[in-house]
């Protein structure tokens, strides 16, 4: 073959590679925005890894097959799999195609239109695009849970009809921080930020924690009793054996029951902290599956060792049956303690949270996104209470629980994917807390 005939070949250009946790992975450059990608994220070998960089070193040339597996050892199955994959993508002789931002734009020609072939291109690229699957921070499926500090998880549930936003609420922050982290990049080199800076340098969160999704718990469940064993199977296989700290996102606050009971079943003395507009314990008179009844639930039918509340704000409230029921039982009101919002921001102002605390003992942690201020919150919370805490005062609430207690879980919820609010505190919150997790998952 003449060589001026010879096939061929240009990388795509939306290819990227990154090592993360140990393992090589390909994937688009485009993949923290778009739903409908190039390249799916996926894990390759060392020696595909070694052949991606040597070309990415020089993205824009235009190779020969015979050029490539030149290059390198052992090429050629690599550059056979990259060709059929679409991944090295075809160039017509003497034509230089577009690149980058100018690949869409519409050249002038004065060519007819040619359907048959445009219907060609399009069978192509149908059959070579995929469609994105949103995860926590862009990061690749999981594979080996046993290896993160942290597993991330949604539960998209909701336990009345005030709550349906939340259904939908863990998609909301996979969407929301691949959009504004790529989880490769935080791997590798962190994020810094100026939280509680005083004086000093910013802090630099996240870096080298090995963090997956493992998905979602409770998305096809037919029953609540359905829900509930999927997550004490999950508990069960994931995080008791393994000491795995999840995070989850909700979903409405009825989540956290089937959650904190499956870990408290399996291991003794662990104490709720619940950062709340609402105390969850004295709404409802009897048993009830709800996201203001799960506090209560929990004090009553869990094997917990106490509830300490923050930020509650209940101002007057006529429902008193049930507080009196618990209040009168000295072994139930001496495992609630409740701290206002004024008291709670006062603590956290004074560094003294731990004062409260249970210090050292092991804690699952749930936070309420109404805990925020109503202003500051908006409509990203289910049910917003006016004077709350601030994000600021949330995050560094977050700090001194961290630094007093052993934090075995951590969930967030009712986050209303409905809305229309900015998921950005959300998206910091789960940065700090996977930062926190990590650090007590594998102390230095």
């Amino acid at each position: 073959m003449n060589e001026t005939t010879r096939p061929r070949f240009r990388l795509l250009p939306s290819i990227r590679v990154a090592r993360y946790a140990g393992r090589c992975y390909v994937f688009d450059a485009a993949s923290r925005i778009e739903p409908v990608l190039d390249i799916p994220t996926q894990a390759i070998s060392e020696p595909l890894y070694q052949l991606l960089c040597a070309l990415l070193a020089d993205p824009a040339r235009v190779w020969d097959r015979e050029a490539l597996i030149r290059g390198a050892r052992g090429a050629a199955p690599l550059v056979d799999k990259l060709i059929s994959r679409g991944y090295l993508e075809a160039v017509a002789p003497d034509v230089d195609a577009p690149r980058g931002d100018d690949a869409n734009a519409c050249a002038p020609s004065s060519s007819p239109l040619d359907i048959a072939d445009e219907r060609r291109q399009l069978d192509e690229k149908v059959r070579l695009h995929h469609l994105s699957t949103p995860r926590f921070f862009g990061l690749p499926e999981v594979t080996e849970p046993a290896q993160l500090d942290v597993a991330l998880v949604g539960v998209p549930v909701s336990s009345v009809c005030t709550s349906l936003g939340t259904r939908h609420g863990p998609e909301l922050v996979r969407w929301a921080t691949r959009a504004a982290h790529s989880g490769f990049d935080v791997w590798r080199d962190g994020v810094y930020s100026e939280l509680g800076c005083d004086g000093g340098p910013p802090r630099v969160l996240c870096k080298g924690a090995v963090i997956g999704d493992l998905g979602d718990l409770g998305s096809d469940a037919a029953t609540v009793g359905a829900l509930f064993d999927e997550i004490d199977r999950f508990v069960e296989a994931h995080v008791a054996p393994n000491r795995l700290r999840p995070l989850l996102f909700g979903g409405d606050h009825a989540i956290t029951f089937p959650v904190l009971d499956a870990i408290a079943r399996r291991q003794a003395g662990v104490h709720l902290i619940q950062l709340d507009a609402h105390n969850d314990l004295f709404y409802v008179q009897g048993p009830a599956y709800g996201h203001h009844a799960v506090t209560g639930n929990l004090l009553l039918h869990s094997p917990i060792a106490a509830v300490h509340q923050l930020g509650v704000r209940t101002l007057s409230e006529g429902r008193v049956a049930r507080y009196e029921q618990l209040a009168s039982e000295p072994q139930l009101a001496d495992r609630f303690r409740l701290y206002s919002a004024s008291k709670t921001r006062q603590r956290i102002a004074a560094n003294s949270l731990r004062e409260i605390l249970p210090r050292g003992a092991p804690c699952y942690l749930t936070i309420d996104l109404d805990v925020v201020d109503a202003q500051q919150v908006g409509a990203l919370a289910t049910t917003p209470v006016p004077d709350g805490l601030s994000w600021t005062e949330l995050y560094e609430a977050v700090d001194q629980i961290f630094d007093a207690v052993d934090v075995v879980g951590c969930d967030v919820v009712e986050i209303n994917a409905w809305g229309g609010a900015s998921a950005s505190g959300v998206v910091t919150l789960a940065l700090l807390l996977v930062d926190r997790l990590a650090r007590q998952a594998r102390p230095s």
